[in-house]
């Protein structure tokens, strides 16, 4: 249930084990969704009603992707007016820059953190197992081939698939967003949000969605030739070793 007083976007943050743990990383994503906020307002001499509004999606916006990526650059995104887990129900546009808190950087200390564990044969903590269930990249199963490659040369590493696994991350959350929309559409309507609101929310998620899914899908076709290049790699390795193995038995039988 939403409850009276809701921002529909937190909601979903904090429902996300990855998401939840980094607030300025979370208003990005917020600021991405776009969202709906109920307020409870006070009057003075009147009752008690609440205050519904919209904010919507920036994802339209190239350079806010760039940043939630890399942290390169300064963009204004939605900050909430309070760190309170469940709050966040008035939010406003201010200038930020991620710096090291940017996806990519947090992808990489997560990724790090996990070889860590693995090495040491430690078990996942639940923010890591929510990571690697995040995205559709098997990220252990690379790991694990990294780290066979004692003395490196490992013709594959995790490093390389960051942005795309930023993507499915981005992805993920959209899809959260949307089915908490699709499952409290009576109580917001109860709430007396108009279709009108809801149908912006709900196609600015869409849009923000169909623009990230299209660019996942060049970067996992890349990936799937570079899969290719390396297994076919593996195929002629395969083939001269044991034609060289042949033709050793071949010279020692004359």
């Amino acid at each position: 249930m939403l409850g009276d007083e809701f921002n529909m976007a937190w909601k979903a943050i904090k429902k996300n084990a990855f998401l939840s743990a980094d607030h300025d990383l979370a208003e990005f994503f917020m600021t991405l969704s776009g969202t709906i906020v109920s307020q409870r307002i006070q009057q003075r001499g009147g009752a008690p009603h609440l205050h519904l509004k919209y904010y919507p999606s920036k994802s339209s916006d190239s350079e806010l992707i760039s940043a939630l990526l890399t942290g390169h650059r300064d963009v204004q995104i939605y900050k909430c007016d309070t760190h309170e887990p469940d709050k966040c129900l008035n939010p406003q546009l201010r200038s930020v820059n991620l710096r090291e808190k940017a996806l990519s950087h947090k992808i990489g200390s997560m990724l790090d953190s996990i070889k860590s564990h693995l090495w040491h044969d430690k078990s996942l903590s639940e923010p890591q197992k929510a990571f690697v269930n995040s995205t559709m990249i098997p990220i252990l199963k690379i790991i694990a081939v990294e780290m066979a490659f004692k003395q490196g040369g490992s013709p594959i590493s995790i490093g390389s698939y960051q942005e795309a696994i930023a993507h499915d991350i981005l992805l993920q959350y959209l899809d959260e967003v949307m089915e908490l929309v699709w499952t409290s559409v009576t109580q917001l309507k109860q709430t007396q949000i108009n279709d009108q609101m809801i149908e912006k929310f709900r196609a600015g998620v869409a849009s923000s969605r169909k623009r990230l899914f299209a660019e996942r899908t060049k970067m996992f076709e890349q990936i799937s030739l570079t899969l290719e290049a390396i297994e076919r790699t593996h195929q002629i390795e395969a083939k001269l070793q044991n034609m060289f193995i042949s033709t050793a038995s071949s010279q020692r039988s004359q």
